[in-house]
């Protein structure tokens, strides 16, 4: 009922403008993120986050939502190791872009990351129609308008888009000169006398100027080039936004009709603020249950490859019992707790920083292979042993900035169950974690035969993961205190 409830009152908003007002809500460059990582405190974005917002601005006028691309897919091309995984979460923001009554979108070079059939399966499944005056579709399956004009109670809105320019294979689309492409879209909207001209442009803030510039009145909302302006750029009458990167952040550009200019703009930063139960949010707990799924699917022991990890710290610990202890105490050794505290921990997107080997060579691919004893008893144990750790906790997302007491009883009763199943098995493999061979790569041939050699901490081994928007930019200075000791000395500070 409340899925029913929602779109209906979104969709009363969005389709019946009652007054010459119109807010526009605008995103771009969501790559595929559905929720902040939590790899932080107090991160900004998420789709229920976003719904939140517009459902609390339909409460006081009209308003259009759009946007600029780039939406479905963190890259152009699918990493077939996660596949499932990428197509369901672009179905998940499908599906939470028709509960929010988005109406307009153009393609990003990522939104074909799955292929023209499957865009426009997700088009269908959102309810937003794909514009776009300078793409010519050359497969049959891409369904495109090179505008689209929306009208309601005599006011008349014409959207178009400028589709990526790069990267699209030709027979999906044949690209025509973005100028040309304006002047004939401009030539309708003359035609048509509508009030507002919107581009959803995927071509980068430079070239949007040069658009603003050539052609007067347009409202360009761009993406591609990752921007983020919390002010419109004026250009003549024309005006340039952008909304920033990883649904982040939420546009809001009020206009009225027969007034050059705009009203009011405003940059909204998604944050906590708007973490109350909606549609969306069930939604994505339903997300979650099917990635949980896709995870438990049996998977090989290891990815076949050259090279070879120890993945097992207990190892190392026989001959390095200091540089041990230090690590075990620290919260890179139990990383893998802020994952399943947000049911994260099956997400592809999030796994690869808190694990070693992750769809890598002689890694590990799916989570029911990420603790490995024996080729006989391997299903299941990562789960279990999170499992375990949570027992009778059900506080939600877990920052050890906020309740350091919460994260080191967890951390100590993660390391309580990897003792008890690992200490002992010399053959085992644990990937959870960062560990040993994340600062000093595979240690194999060290193990097996002494070779020496192992690779320092660098500042960038550290920057794959610590980086934004994840994570604060790493101080170099930072080295030191997360850094173990070396052989025959002990830092006493820890992170």
């Amino acid at each position: 009922m409340q899925k029913v409830i929602f779109t209906a009152l979104l969709l009363s908003h969005a389709l019946s403008a009652a007054s010459d007002h119109i807010r526009i809500f605008y995103s771009a460059n969501r790559q595929g993120e559905i929720e902040p990582c939590g790899c932080k405190t107090n991160q900004i974005g998420g789709l229920n986050r976003m719904a939140e917002k517009i459902m609390a601005a339909s409460k006081s006028g009209d308003y259009l939502i759009v946007d600029s691309g780039d939406t479905f897919f963190s890259t152009p091309k699918l990493n077939e190791n996660r596949k499932a995984q990428e197509l369901l979460r672009a179905r998940l923001i499908a599906k939470s872009y028709r509960q929010m009554g988005v109406a307009f979108t153009t393609p990003g070079d990522r939104d074909l990351a799955g292929g023209a059939a499957y865009y426009s399966e997700l088009l269908a499944e959102s309810g937003a129609s794909a514009v776009s005056a300078n793409w010519v579709a050359k497969d049959s399956t891409l369904r495109l308008s090179p505008y689209q004009i929306w009208s309601r109670d005599g006011l008349k809105i014409l959207v178009t888009g400028l589709s990526a320019a790069e990267g699209v294979s030709p027979a999906i689309a044949e690209m025509v000169e973005p100028r040309r492409a304006m002047e004939g879209v401009l030539s309708v909207a003359k035609k048509e006398a509508v009030d507002f001209v919107l581009v959803l442009s995927h071509l980068g803030k430079e070239t949007d100027e040069k658009l603003a510039e050539q052609f007067p009145g347009l409202f360009v909302f761009g993406a591609h080039s990752m921007d983020s302006l919390s002010e419109p750029i004026a250009i003549g009458n024309s005006f340039v936004l952008q909304p920033g990167t990883e649904g982040q952040q939420l546009g809001e550009l009020q206009l009225e009709k027969g007034k050059t200019g705009f009203l009011e703009h405003a940059l909204h930063d998604l944050s906590k603020n708007f973490d109350q139960p909606n549609a969306v949010k069930s939604l994505m707990q339903e997300y979650y249950a099917s990635l949980k799924q896709v995870g438990l699917q049996d998977s090989a022991d290891l990815l076949p490859g050259k090279s070879s990890y120890v993945a097992n710290p207990f190892v190392c610990k026989n001959c390095h019992q200091k540089q041990f202890d230090f690590w075990a105490s620290t919260k890179h050794s139990s990383a893998f707790l802020v994952l399943y505290a947000k049911k994260q921990h099956y997400d592809p997107q999030c796994i690869g920083c808190h694990s070693l080997g992750f769809n890598v060579p002689e890694g590990f691919s799916q989570l029911s292979s990420a603790i490995l004893l024996s080729p006989q008893k391997k299903k299941g144990f990562a789960e279990k042993l999170l499992e375990k750790t949570f027992s009778g906790d059900r506080e939600g997302a877990l920052d050890s900035s906020e309740n350091p007491a919460r994260y080191r009883r967890l951390h100590e009763r993660y390391w309580k169950e990897v003792r008890k199943l690992l200490g002992n098995a010399p053959n085992a493999k644990n990937f959870l974690g960062v560990q040993c061979e994340h600062c000093h790569q595979s240690r194999a041939n060290h193990v097996q035969n002494q070779s020496r050699g192992a690779s320092g901490v660098s500042l960038e081994s550290c920057q794959q993961c610590h980086r934004p928007p994840n994570a604060s930019p790493l101080d170099p200075k930072s080295l030191v205190v997360v850094a173990c000791p070396k052989m025959g000395q002990l830092n006493k500070e820890k992170p």
